[in-house]
C-alpha cells in the first residue's frame, strides 16, 4: 500500500516574494540605475507588448493556413 502524503502550497508567501522581488527589481531599474520613475513599467510593459506581437504574428501564420498544430503534453 502506497502511503499517500498531503502538501500544502503557502500561495501566500509565494506571492509576497514575487512581489518582493518586482519590487526590488523595479527600484534598482529606476533609481539606482537612475533611468526614472515608472522606467521599469514601461520596460516591461515594452516587453509584453514584443511578446503580444509574437503571439499575434504566429496566429495569424498558422491560423490563415490551416496547419493543424500537435500539442505535446
Amino acid at each position: 500500500m502506497v502511503k499517500h502524503i498531503e502538501t500544502a502550497t503557502d500561495w501566500d508567501a509565494i506571492y509576497t516574494e514575487q512581489l518582493k522581488r518586482r519590487a526590488n527589481a523595479r527600484y534598482d531599474y529606476d533609481i539606482l540605475q537612475s533611468n526614472g520613475i515608472g522606467a521599469y513599467d514601461r520596460l516591461q510593459e515594452q516587453k509584453l507588448n514584443k511578446l503580444h506581437q509574437f503571439f499575434v504574428e504566429f496566429e495569424q501564420k498558422y491560423d490563415s493556413q490551416k496547419t493543424p498544430v500537435t500539442f505535446i503534453g
